[in-house]
């Protein structure tokens, strides 16, 4: 047994002035994909470290090994490094305290509960009862429930040996106190008291040799050398257990803050009734990055400026656990989509023109037919009317369709038979055969023709904004003509002929 794990001496890191090196941990099980309370959580801590020129370090609690998969795991690392949040430690960035995945430090679990059995702050318990340590995994406070009352406490090192030898299975116990007080000290809650008479004698390790979380985080964070743990307020409960065996180990707890819950704007927990509630989800409806990590900040936290649009550059400067209230958060997705409009009008257009091609090829299209400048071109153009990558493909759509549908309002308002049955083959001669495909050249060239006509130069706009995008609504038209190019222009236009000829039969 390496006994150096078991020190009682200050081993962080200090710095220059002498302070504890700040290291924070975001610790998620990959049994799903990544939940935006996980990751705001995770979002805090990275924040937290920034601000103090401390580490972030990524653990794995893998330990439920029917519902932990490498493709959750996977999927949780991508989304975290697309939000920006790499860590300084964890999987693929090796560091003095690897391993970084729970099951790879079974044997370090059974150490030092080994140590509280022979300090009798622990026991073997062959009890046929639950010994699955459940009342973490569910993250719920079963402390209601009193101490156990197995004899198993008072059996002899003898009787034990020989029960394992007649193959009888054991779990590890902790033996609570039987009195006093488990005080909880939180930088968010302050100081909250337990009552330790309501604790029951909880497992620690499993008979498969599987520890419970209550005890393998406190034995994590004590050798990754842990000086804050910020976490959802729902961990609060499990705490003062924490609390006991950091008392019994003889180690400093780290400083604790637990943030407020998320909850819909009903007040009812976020779950996927109400809607997406995976960080994937938001990522595939449209939502640009910056704009997440800017709405996740500010679930449960706010600059003492009160701005709500802030780079990460800011968000690392301003944040603080002094701007984190004791109340809920509530997640407010207008508001959310609001932010993202914002950063999609304010990014730079090669950005989001970069970033529209998966959403071009959801609509069935192939986004490798238009080149770069295109892009950026239709951005600068449409950006303004689309609040989701999403709408912005869709707004798009029409330049990658063979041909459109007319909206039929647009259709009985705009396409007038008797106007332009005689005038579309001499508009489309005009703004096709120009020498000067610009703007402004072909308003030139549309408002002169209205004015030989004797008619408004919307009878003409309104209808070629309706043969090439199918819409009564666009960015300005000549803009549009442009984007759409000669060779489409031609082709809509004389599609719209032909359309208006039928109506003229009818």
């Amino acid at each position: 047994m390496n006994e150096n794990i078991f020190t009682n001496q200050n081993i962080h890191d200090e710095n220059q002035n002498g302070e504890k090196t700040i290291r924070v941990r975001f610790a998620p099980s990959p049994t799903g994909l990544l939940h935006v309370g996980s990751f705001r959580t995770a979002l805090f801590n990275w924040l937290f470290a920034g601000k103090n020129n401390g580490s972030f370090i990524l653990r794995i609690e893998d330990t439920d090994r029917k519902r932990s998969k490498d493709e959750f795991l996977q999927s949780q690392m991508a989304d975290m490094k697309w939000m920006g949040l790499n860590w300084d430690e964890g999987p693929g960035v090796e560091g003095k305290h690897s391993p970084y995945f729970q099951t790879q430090r079974l044997e370090t679990y059974s150490q030092h509960a080994q140590k509280l059995v022979e300090e009798n702050k622990a026991y073997y318990c062959f009890c046929k009862s639950d010994d699955s340590g459940s009342e973490k995994e569910s993250g719920e406070d079963n402390e209601k429930q009193g101490k156990q009352t197995c004899s198993c406490k008072n059996l002899t090192k003898d009787q034990v040996n020989e029960l394992k030898t007649q193959g009888n299975q054991a779990c590890i116990r902790f033996a609570t106190p039987s009195e006093g007080e488990a005080l909880v000290r939180d930088l968010i809650k302050g100081d909250v008291p337990f009552d330790i008479s309501l604790i029951e004698n909880f497992v620690i390790l499993k008979s498969d040799g599987i520890p419970t979380y209550n005890f393998a985080v406190i034995v994590d964070d004590h050798l990754m050398e842990i000086t804050h743990v910020i976490r959802g307020d729902e961990h609060l409960s499990n705490t003062p257990r924490q609390v006991l065996l950091y008392n019994a180990f003889g180690y400093e707890p780290p400083v604790f803050a637990h943030i407020p819950i998320i909850l819909n704007e009903d007040r009812t927990k976020l779950s996927k009734r109400h809607g997406a509630v995976h960080l994937l989800e938001f990522r595939d409806r449209g939502y640009v990055k910056e704009a997440l990590l800017n709405f996740m900040a500010l679930l449960g936290w706010a600059p003492k400026d009160n701005r709500e649009i802030l780079t990460m550059e800011e968000l690392v400067e301003a944040f603080s656990l002094d701007g984190v209230p004791k109340h809920p958060a509530v997640f407010d997705e207008k508001k959310l989509l609001w932010m993202n409009s914002q950063y999609i009008m304010t990014l730079p257009p090669e950005i989001i023109a970069e970033r529209l091609a998966p959403f071009i090829e959801k609509l069935g299209f192939n986004p490798s037919v238009k080149d770069a400048d295109w892009y950026i071109t239709s951005v600068i153009l449409y950006r303004e009317r689309a609040k989701t990558l999403v709408e912005l493909a869709e707004n798009l759509a029409c330049f990658f369709q063979e041909t459109v549908e007319y909206d039929p309002a647009g259709v009985k308002k705009h396409f007038k038979p008797e106007i332009l049955r005689s005038a579309m083959p001499e508009l489309i001669k005009r703004v096709t055969e120009t020498d000067s495909f610009t703007i402004e050249n072909l308003e030139a060239v549309v408002r002169q023709y209205a004015e030989e006509l004797g008619i408004s130069a919307g009878k003409l706009i309104h209808p070629i904004r309706l043969a090439i995008t199918g819409k009564t609504a666009s960015p300005p038209v000549f803009d549009v003509m442009v984007l759409a190019g000669k060779e489409m222009l031609k082709s809509r236009l004389q599609a719209a002929q032909s359309f208006i000829a039928e109506l003229a039969q009818e």
